[in-house]
C-alpha cells in the first residue's frame, strides 16, 4: 500500500452501525499491532466496543481501515480515547492525529487517555498531561494522562 493521502475518508459510527466486514478490519488492525507487532497477548474484546455510547472513529484508504480509535463514556463523567492504532505503513502521516483532532473537537468535559509511556509526549501535543504513576498494563508501560476541558 503506498502512503495515503490527506484526503482518506473519514468514518464515524456506534457498534450498532458497523457493517461486519468493517468490524473484522478494525478488530484485524487491533490484533495485528496490539497483539502481534507489540508482542503483547491480551484480551483486545473487553466489552466495551458493544456499549451504546461508545463510538468508532477510523480512516479508510482503498476500501482498507488504516487508522482507528474508540470514545468511551466513563462512569466517573470523563470520556476515554483509546485505542488508538495506524497500520505501519501509513504511520508518520499524520493519520492518528487527525483522529485525535477530530475527537476532541466533538468532547465536552474531562477526556482520559492510558497512553503507552514512549508515546505520553506525542500525546502532549494535544494538551494532555500525565495525571499518575506510570503503571504496567499487559507488560507494556503506560501512563494516565488527562485534558481538563469545560462541561457545556
Amino acid at each position: 500500500m503506498t502512503t495515503p493521502p490527506p484526503t482518506s475518508r473519514l468514518h464515524d459510527a456506534r457498534f450498532a452501525q458497523l457493517e461486519a466486514a468493517t468490524l473484522y478490519e478494525i478488530l484485524r488492525l487491533r490484533v495485528d499491532v496490539f497483539v502481534v507487532e507489540q508482542e503483547c497477548p491480551f484480551g483486545d474484546l473487553d466489552g466495551r466496543d458493544r456499549e451504546p455510547t461508545c463510538r468508532h472513529l477510523w480512516l479508510e484508504h482503498d476500501g482498507e481501515v488504516v487508522a482507528y480509535l474508540r470514545i468511551l463514556d466513563e462512569a466517573d463523567g470523563s470520556t476515554q480515547i483509546g485505542r488508538v492504532v495506524t497500520r505501519p505503513e501509513v504511520r508518520s502521516t499524520g493519520m492518528a492525529a487527525r483522529l485525535m483532532r477530530i475527537a476532541l473537537a466533538g468532547i465536552d468535559g474531562p477526556i482520559v487517555v492510558k497512553a503507552q509511556s514512549r508515546l505520553a509526549h506525542w500525546y502532549g501535543h494535544f494538551g494532555f498531561l500525565v495525571d499518575g504513576d506510570e503503571f504496567l498494563e499487559d507488560d507494556i508501560s503506560h501512563v494516565p494522562m488527562r485534558l481538563d476541558r469545560p462541561m457545556p
